[in-house]
């Protein structure tokens, strides 16, 4: 018995995220690309035509906005799949809600594994998180580093093991990769919430202080690259 618990244990986390990865990704395929997606979805089939930039492209014109991040995955998902269409379009987002259904069960799970199973009917229960699940979305990439920079803080509380919170500054940055500066500001926003609520006002300070740096020093970098 005790084997076979900790089988059903092991298997969890990757039960969750296919079956997550297949509520986002059942029966896109036959779907059209419509509405606010349209943008990024021309953006991925002008990179797809002439290759790899900086950022994305509309006509030939960049858009700085923010860096071609979410696109690029589209394009390698496009290899994948055999070309570009809607599922390669959406694959990418669909694989970043999945793993944030699978840290929201493992924040849960700190606690009581009863606690990550609530957490995860919650998500998913949560229409625009699997509304944005189905389309070309980059909040959904906001989304998955927000959750992950809160794991990586809180499970440094519960399992006392504070070396790992540097990973926090690498995930924002990779979140300014996808979405700009809305992309760092709003995790960092969560972590320093967490540090207010739990009164660790010296991590607090730090983390705003070099955020704050981090911020100033991507932005200056993506101008350049736009320049």
């Amino acid at each position: 018995m005790t084997t076979l618990r900790n089988l059903a244990t092991a298997l969890i986390i990757p039960a969750l995220f296919c079956v997550s990865l297949f509520l986002f990704t059942w029966g896109v395929s036959s779907q059209e690309v419509i509405g606010f997606e349209s943008r990024f979805y021309m953006f991925a089939l002008e990179m797809w035509r002439h290759g790899i930039s900086w950022f994305p492209t509309t006509y030939g014109d960049l858009y700085p906005d923010y860096l071609g991040t979410s696109t690029w995955l589209i394009c390698i998902s496009a290899m994948f799949v055999g070309g570009m269409n809607k599922l390669a379009a959406v694959l990418p987002t669909a694989i970043a809600a999945a793993i944030t259904v699978v840290l929201t069960y493992m924040i849960g799970a700190l606690r009581f594994k009863r606690f990550g199973y609530y957490a995860v009917l919650f998500l998913l229960m949560t229409v625009m998180f699997v509304k944005s699940g189905r389309t070309i979305s980059l909040d959904v990439y906001s989304a998955l580093i927000t959750t992950a920079c809160f794991y990586i803080v809180y499970s440094a509380d519960i399992l006392d093991k504070h070396e790992r919170e540097w990973w926090v500054y690498p995930l924002i940055v990779l979140g300014f990769a996808f979405r700009g500066p809305i992309g760092l500001i709003i995790p960092v926003g969560v972590v320093c919430m967490y540090y207010l609520q739990t009164r660790n006002f010296k991590h607090l300070f730090f983390t705003a202080a070099f955020s704050l740096l981090l911020l100033i020093v991507v932005s200056f970098l993506m101008l350049q690259l736009a320049n």
